[in-house]
């Protein structure tokens, strides 16, 4: 039996309130029981790793609760205050008691809901399962139950002083009657809220004064009244402060990196603690004084090995939090409820945390506060684990570029990265230059911060050009792991030094190696870094061969991946063309011959490293820029690099994959990412960037026009029609063109657009045609046909000298300058469209002939119905009763050649048609032209006034479509009332209002359009 006394002051005071009615216990006789069943933890297999938890174990308690009372409070501090920390000290562990008998009875408790419920779930709760798992399995089932007694150890107390039996938390029979017997004689409502103290200091309730009263009677005197929330502060603050090795640190499943089991016994085994004492005020001059007051604990400790260092200090980081609400609520209830107990500390100061073999200052991330919301802010940091390999090896590609720089490039750039699969060590090794403990400090460790980005360093390397900018890299390892290592060598400093990090939110030992004796030291120097990291078993790494190739595209130094044994792979392309050429091979497409069937074309302009596959046509002898094959995903082409890094996974410019194509952007005009390196940042650079690639595009058109001309032989018509059609994109295209109106000023630059005037026939650029105000162009088959001479011609003749041999006068050409290619493509129509229109439409009958001058594009004399319609749609989700009207209308037009392919025009009145009073208007290059002062486009153009009615846009999609399917019919009348009503009869009448309006305004205007196609098409002759 344990010899105990009771000398310590709580003790004292305890003992003078066992002579209170209600109170008459044996407190020796309490103290002894508690500190034998206190010292049967650690045997049984069960908390081993901690010292046994004898009599002296309670008296340290006893002592710190004794200082943490200020003599100001001690004065108010009531024989029941003292009675109840005293109990409650000797008893708030003993819930840690574990019998072997309790053990094998496990599975009849809420061991196994425990495990499932709380234990292995959450976020992190695979990562704890895994490495819980790296234990033996006999160690492992007692880890385990340990953790369970240790999470329940509170609950489990509480209910042995009240004497209920659960064995949700456990079935301890004889500890309980142990508990009964030494209480036995205790009043039921102290009993009640002695087992409230003891379970309440592994909760965070203390705020609530209903369950913890600041004034509890048991009697009649002020002596026999207790502060139930003071003497739980207390018991909490003091458990808290226990943190030598001879106490069982409760509350580290909670509080100490809960994913990693190993670190909590590595900070339990080291007898690092000396001593937790009050730190000594300071007066007004900011000078000790041991008379000022105090707020402050003090940590004495000294460590030898980072793990225990880790937990010490992520367990005070906790236990300063938990002071400061114990002071919180202390003063709460002064305020609110006239208690005269005072709670005096309120920071933990760990300056006196000593360690051997490291820098004595310690490390943590630190936020630049100027950057940190342009990192957070809108982003989604990383949502791909493989990113980590991108960070690691940028940085080292950085740090390897800039000591080639330094150099001259006397010393080789290298990048080795490792992955060991069993035990998942991922390494990151490279040749750089290091980082010195100034840049440790203030940029690895500071999140937002880049030493490339430092002022000082801009102005000492002024040409330098990083592709790390936001001092987040070493972030991302903690996507897949909790444990990662740094050592780094630079020739700045005699020794190297080696960083191991454990949790973003930690402090970090610097450890000093000799860059000769050390072995991993000397590996690296005379510079270079190595990161090392334990990938958690729960995360998704992928291949490590594939996630570098996909990143690492122009690295501009060696790079290496080794898998385990296997022999090194090299990584990333000396070039763009390289990288597009190892494309087509992995495409299995043709490189060799004597006419390969593709090959690659490399330019470089403005800083832009631009290459690009193109496409052999026997039939036509021209190179055309190659699409992706749509079976074919290899990586990284096509895809857009800022210095040599991949960013955008698409054709660069483009939104879509469609183009075999690299771009590498260096230098300090390159653009910049995004946090997630996702994407460009929208800046000027990434639209100087994006210009420069469309001059590069449009210049390979521009090459191959002259090509066909010089080369090829081809007349410049058939040179300049071809080239059209090796344009990759249209002039309006906006679905793909990051920037479709640079796209579009790039493209009006093309010379392929062939004029006449004056008796001369050349190829214009769009701009040149601006410049001329009004055009012509001629529609029929005459001059067709001419053109198709000229066409294949190789004399530099003109359709004006073959119309003019002909000796028909009727058949001049108009005065002015004449287009003659715009239908050979619907590029060339929607480039002259965009930003041209008809200002008068002359027609023909005799001829079969429309002439149409073009001028510049206004907003009134014409109204583009299909532009309307396509506008307006595209604004809203498409409905199930715009799919019934867009099927009836197919309906409608599915035999009809002039709706299918042609756009509805309205002309204002003002707008002149000269010979085609017979008729609505005029159809000329897949266009319908209505005449302004007829009945129909009347009715027409109203509809498209309202076109911010969703439902009158659905009737001018329905009436504009009727019209053009039945408008050169002879009973055309009939056929549209005809499909109005079916149309009704399904769509509602709601919807077809103004149908009436609509067969007068047909029965009243002209009939048909003019079309010279219809001499070409008998079935869909006039009137048929």
């Amino acid at each position: 039996m344990t010899d105990v006394n009771l000398e310590l002051y709580p003790e004292v005071r305890a003992l003078k309130a066992t002579a209170f009615e209600g109170f008459g216990v044996n407190l020796q006789e309490i103290k002894r029981t508690a500190a034998d069943l206190l010292s049967q933890i650690g045997k049984h297999g069960f908390f081993s790793e901690y010292s046994k938890h004898d009599i002296s174990h309670i008296d340290e308690v006893l002592k710190l609760a004794d200082w943490l009372v200020d003599d100001q409070t001690k004065k108010f501090m009531s024989d029941a205050d003292w009675f109840l920390i005293t109990l409650s000290i000797y008893f708030h562990d003993m819930g840690m008691l574990v019998t072997r008998d309790e053990f094998k009875l496990r599975d009849q408790s809420g061991f196994d809901v425990f495990c499932n419920e709380v234990l292995f779930s959450g976020q992190r709760a695979a990562e704890y399962k895994a490495r819980v798992n790296e234990l033996g399995s006999e160690e492992r089932d007692v880890f385990l139950y340990q953790e369970f007694v240790r999470h329940n150890h509170a609950h489990r107390i509480r209910q042995w002083i009240e004497g209920t039996i659960d064995p949700t938390f456990g079935v301890s029979k004889a500890a309980i009657g142990e508990v009964q017997r030494v209480l036995a004689n205790l009043d039921p409502t102290l009993r009640r809220d002695l087992a409230l103290i003891a379970e309440s200091h592994h909760l965070d309730d203390l705020d609530n004064p209903t369950k913890y009263k600041v004034v509890q009677p048991y009697g009649s005197s002020d002596a026999e009244t207790a502060n139930i929330q003071y003497c739980a502060i207390i018991l909490r603050s003091a458990d808290l402060l226990h943190m030598r090795r001879d106490r069982t640190p409760s509350v580290l499943f909670r509080v100490i990196n809960p994913t990693d089991p190993i670190s909590q016994r590595e900070w339990a085994k080291q007898n690092a603690v000396r001593r937790v004492m009050p730190q000594m005020g300071l007066n007004d001059e900011r000078i000790p004084d041991p008379k000022a007051p105090k707020d402050t604990i003090e940590v004495h400790a000294t460590f030898t090995e980072e793990n225990g260092f880790f937990g010490l200090t992520s367990f005070l980081a906790y236990v300063a939090k938990e002071i400061r609400k114990s002071y919180d609520w202390a003063e709460t209830s002064k305020k609110e409820r006239a208690s005269k107990h005072s709670f005096i500390w309120r920071k933990i100061a760990d300056d006196h945390i000593e360690t051997e073999g490291f820098l004595k200052k310690t490390y943590s991330f630190d936020l630049d506060q100027h950057k940190i919301l342009d990192l957070l802010i809108g982003h989604t940091l990383y949502n791909d684990t493989g990113v980590v390999l991108r960070e690691l090896s940028q940085n080292g590609i950085d740090a390897v570029r800039l000591r080639e720089a330094e150099s001259g490039g006397a010393i080789p750039g290298r990048l080795v990265v490792r992955w060991q699969s069993e035990e998942r060590i991922l390494t990151v090794t490279d040749n750089g230059t290091g980082m010195t403990q100034d840049i440790i400090e203030q940029h690895l460790l500071k999140v937002g911060s880049s030493r490339y980005q430092d002022q000082k360093f801009k102005e000492a390397h002024p040409t330098f050009s990083a592709i790390s900018r936001f001092g987040i890299g070493v972030l991302s390892t903690f996507m897949v792991s909790d444990e990662v290592e740094i050592t780094t060598c630079s020739r700045q400093e005699d020794k190297a030094r080696k960083i191991s990090l454990r949790s973003v939110h930690g402090r970090y030992l610097v450890r000093l190696l000799d860059k000769a004796r050390d072995t991993e030291a000397s590996s690296l120097a005379p510079h270079g870094t190595r990161v090392r990291l334990k990938v958690r078993s729960t995360a998704r790494l992928g291949s490590v061969v594939d996630i570098m190739r996909q990143w690492i595209v122009i690295p501009r130094c060696k790079v290496t991946v080794q898998i385990d044994d296997e022999a090194p792979v090299d990584v990333g392309f000396a070039s763009a063309a390289d990288a597009v050429a190892d494309h087509l091979q992995q495409s299995g497409l043709s490189v060799t011959g004597d006419q390969p069937q593709y090959k690659v074309i490399s330019r470089n302009l403005d800083g832009v490293e631009f290459a690009y596959a193109v496409r052999w046509s026997p039939a036509y002898r021209d190179w055309t820029i190659a699409h992706v094959n749509g079976r074919t995903q290899t990586l990284p082409a096509p895809c857009t690099c800022v210095e040599g890094i991949a960013v955008v996974f698409a054709s660069p410019g483009l939104a879509s994959r469609s183009l075999i194509a690299v771009a590498n952007a260096r230098g300090p005009t390159a653009p910049k990412t995004n946090v997630a390196r996702s994407t460009l940042e929208t800046t000027p650079e990434r639209d100087a960037l994006v210009s420069t690639l469309y001059e590069l595009y449009v210049g390979h058109v521009k090459n191959e026009l002259n090509r066909l001309v010089t080369e090829e032989k081809y007349s410049l018509t058939w040179a300049a029609n071809n080239a059209i059609m090796l344009v990759p994109f249209g002039f309006g295209d906006s679905t793909d063109a990051l920037l479709p109106s640079e796209l579009r000023a790039h493209m009006k630059a093309l010379p392929v657009y062939i004029t006449e005037q004056d008796g001369k026939r050349v190829n214009r650029a769009f701009n040149d045609l601006v410049k001329e105000e009004t055009f012509w162009t001629v529609d029929c088959q005459l001059v067709s046909s001419a053109e198709g001479l000229v066409r294949e011609s190789k004399a530099n003749a003109t359709v004006a000298d073959v119309i003019t041999s002909l000796g028909d006068k009727a058949q001049a050409l108009p005065q002015g300058t004449i287009l003659f290619n715009m239908d050979v493509s619907s590029m060339m129509r929607d480039s002259v469209e965009l930003e041209f229109e008809p200002i008068q439409i002359r027609t023909s009958e005799s001829l079969r002939r429309v002439d149409i001058q073009w001028g510049a594009r206004t907003v009134d004399q014409w109204t583009r119905i299909d532009e309307i319609i396509d506008r307006q749609y595209s604004k809203m989700a498409t409905t199930p009763l715009d799919q019934r009207i867009r099927q009836h209308l197919d309906e409608a037009t599915r035999s009809e050649r002039r709706s299918r392919n042609t756009r509805l025009w309205i002309a204002a009145e003002s707008v002149n048609f000269y010979g085609n009073d017979r008729y609505c208007g005029t159809t000329s290059y897949y266009r319908s032209f209505l005449r302004g002062n007829v009945k129909i486009s009347h009715f027409l153009r109203q509809l498209a006034v309202g076109g911010n009615d969703i439902d009158a846009i659905r009737r001018l999609s329905i009436f504009s479509t009727i019209l053009t399917s039945i408008i050169d019919h002879r009973d055309r009348v009939g056929m549209a009332a005809a499909r109005l009503r079916r149309l009704k009869a399904d769509l509602g009448e709601d919807l077809l209002q103004g149908i009436d309006q609509f067969i007068d305004a047909l029965n009243e205007s002209p009939g048909g359009l003019f079309d010279t196609s219809a001499w070409s098409f008998r079935d869909h002759e006039l009137g048929d």
